[in-house]
Order: structure tokens, then C-alpha cells, then sequence
């Protein structure tokens, strides 16, 4: 491979993947927890990498099967990134307490643009709307109008959940499956965040095997009692989002 410079991602992408909201029955966040066990796993079998110009293409190729899955999915991870425009759909259900249905739409065009729209259903966060262009963030929670906001928007991280997924270093190629026509090659991985025996995690991700382009993914967490004494079936969290590729309307300024 030729000597590339190496660069900073500067994406809003990458500065807004920090933390998640999804959180588990207790009150640590499974975020936190998967985060925690996902590092130590990924300092033991992957070194840090500098991000290059290379990095940033869209252009990957086919997918074998016999690719090191860690590499692939990174691979499309930072296609994904690169890419001039797709959306994602994706859904968070719960049934802890009275349960909650929250669905989303995040929009991409280019690197620097994002349109995020969060219906709660149920959900603790209510709906909500964030428009990311560059270093301007606008938001509008509820009924409430737009408002610009000079550091972050509060509320939904673009991309959070699925950057959590997409850095499993366990996951393993299990199956291929066909999604609308296309061949995919599907990795999983499954443990116990934070080593704890009554919690588990499944992650799954759909990479398409002809263009290497990052197509479904899902995180299905379950949590078993006895965890609490208020609680006596399990606790199950699951997260999906579906991708696809083309042109995307202008995401413009709201106010």
C-alpha cells in the first residue's frame, strides 16, 4: 500500500460518536458496560491505527469469506463514513417497566451533514429532530421550536449505537444471507458485558459481499434474573438499524 498522509476525522460522524443512550434495566448503562469489555478485548488483539486518506474512501471491493471479519467490518465501518449519502432506519424496543418502542431516521450527505429524527413511542426521551451541518448544530425536542446550539445537542449521538456493534473485535463470520436480492456475509459475536454471567450480548452485522457495504445490523441484550427483586423474567433490550445508499434531499439550516 502507498505511504499516505495520515489526517484527522473530522466528520461530525466522528466527533459525535462519544457515548449512547442505550442503557440496560440497571442503572449503568449498557453502553458503559459493552464499551468497557469491548476494550479490553480489542487492546489484547488489535493495535490502535492511524486514520489516512485511504481510510477515508468509499471504495472497498468484494468481501471474501476467508477475510479476517474484525478487518471487514472495520472496512465498511469507515466506508460507511465516507460515503456521500445514505440512511438508516433503525428501532430500540424495551420491555422493561411498561416498555418502549423508539425508531429513528439519520440522514447523511456527505461528511459533514446530518439529519436525525427520534420518535419515542412510549419512550423516556419523547421525539426529537437534530440537523448537523459542520460545526452548526440545531435541535427541537417536543413541541418546542428549533434552537441552535454552540457546543453539543443533547439527546441522540448519530451513529452511536452502530459504532458499538461495528467495533466488537469478536465478531466471527456465522452465515450468508440474501437482503433485498444481495448477497451478505453475516458476523457475530456474543459475551457477557462486563463479564457478568446474567447479561448477554449478541451483536450481529450485515456486510454486503460484492461492495463491502455495511447493510444491517443488531444488538439483542439480555439481562436475567435475578437482577432485581421486583423482576422475575428477563430483561431484553434490542436494538436493529437497516442501511441504504444513494442521493440524499439537502440538509439545510433550519433557522
Amino acid at each position: 500500500m502507498k505511504i499516505s498522509k495520515v489526517v484527522c476525522p473530522t466528520t461530525v460522524v466522528a466527533i459525535f460518536l462519544t457515548a449512547s443512550r442505550f442503557c440496560s434495566a440497571q442503572d449503568k448503562p449498557l453502553g458503559d458496560v459493552a464499551r468497557e469489555a469491548r476494550a479490553q478485548k480489542s487492546e489484547a488483539h488489535h493495535a490502535k491505527k492511524a486514520v489516512t486518506n485511504d481510510d477515508l474512501s468509499s471504495d472497498r471491493g468484494p468481501v471474501q469469506e476467508s477475510d479476517d471479519p474484525v478487518t471487514v467490518v472495520r472496512e465498511a465501518w469507515r466506508a460507511f463514513l465516507a460515503d456521500a449519502g445514505h440512511n438508516c432506519h433503525g428501532e430500540l424496543t424495551k420491555n422493561s417497566g411498561p416498555g418502549s418502542v423508539e425508531t429513528s431516521l439519520i440522514e447523511a450527505q456527505g461528511q459533514d451533514r446530518i439529519h436525525i429524527v427520534i420518535n419515542g413511542h412510549g419512550g423516556p426521551a419523547g421525539d426529537s429532530e437534530v440537523i448537523v451541518i459542520g460545526n452548526d448544530k440545531y435541535g427541537r425536542f417536543g413541541t418546542r421550536p428549533w434552537q441552535k446550539y454552540t457546543n453539543y445537542v443533547p439527546g441522540e449521538i448519530p451513529f452511536a449505537r452502530l459504532s458499538e456493534i461495528v467495533h466488537d473485535s469478536g465478531l466471527k463470520l456465522v452465515r450468508g444471507e440474501t437482503i433485498g436480492g444481495s448477497l451478505t456475509f453475516v458476523y457475530e459475536n456474543k459475551y457477557h458485558p462486563g463479564g457478568v454471567n446474567i447479561r448477554n450480548t449478541t451483536d450481529d452485522i450485515w456486510i454486503g459481499a460484492n461492495d463491502h457495504r455495511l447493510l444491517k445490523a443488531q444488538m439483542l441484550f439480555t439481562e436475567t434474573p435475578p437482577f432485581t427483586r421486583s423482576m422475575t423474567t428477563s430483561a431484553v433490550t434490542r436494538y436493529t438499524v437497516t442501511c441504504s445508499y444513494g442521493s440524499v434531499l439537502e440538509i439545510k439550516s433550519p433557522i
